[in-house]
């Protein structure tokens, strides 16, 4: 009996250890950092995957000191069951925080790809603003050219801009909570076109 308690014990106080980090550790707000979270994560849960065979393990040697008639049936039955029910509510815990790393992943995964998006319309528009010319033949030439490529590379574009907002809209119909945000981006994103 000594041994099985000492053994849930040792896995219940990893269990508290393994609750706090995931209820207490907040998401990142940068791409790069949410990343590393993520994979933080996941290393956590090949850990906990592995630990499942422990708690097999402690649940066996309780079942057969329970099946032999142990004095201290009950004690031995109330610790593997609130042991159970704990790993268990950690097992949800990791699942609801790794679907809030996802999503918090896919969100600045599209800010991130609205804001490349910008910033490569932004630079697009700089040469076609430049309308100077002078008079000078092969300047309107070159900037003839010029405009000629810009308009295919914006065609282009067009299909990553509709893809943006499928994203867009696939996170508000995921998250309907940050639908405002993405709203925002995407109008963003849309004005700059427009400008363009």
């Amino acid at each position: 009996v000594h041994v099985l308690m000492a053994e849930v014990g040792e896995v219940e106080g990893w269990v508290t250890e393994q609750e706090r980090d995931v209820t207490q550790t907040s998401i990142a707000e940068e791409l790069p950092f949410l990343l590393h979270q993520l994979n933080k994560h996941t290393e956590f849960e090949r850990e906990l995957a592995a630990t499942e065979p422990l708690l097999a393990a402690v649940n066996e040697k309780a079942a057969n000191l329970i099946e032999n008639g142990h004095s201290k049936e009950a004690d031995i039955q109330s610790s593997v069951d609130n042991l159970d029910r704990r790993y268990d509510n950690l097992v949800r815990l990791a699942a609801r925080k790794k679907s809030q790393l996802e999503d918090k992943r896919n969100l600045l995964t599209f800010y991130k790809n609205v804001d490349e998006c910008v910033d490569w319309i932004e630079e697009k528009k700089k040469p076609l603003l430049a309308a100077e010319t002078n008079g000078d033949l092969e300047l309107v030439k070159t900037m003839q050219r010029n405009h000629l490529g810009v308009v295919r590379e914006l065609q282009a574009i067009k299909s990553n801009m509709e893809s943006l907002h499928e994203q867009g809209e696939s996170l508000i119909t995921e998250q309907p909570v940050i639908e405002g945000e993405v709203r925002d981006k995407l109008k963003e994103l849309d004005e700059q076109w427009s400008e363009v």
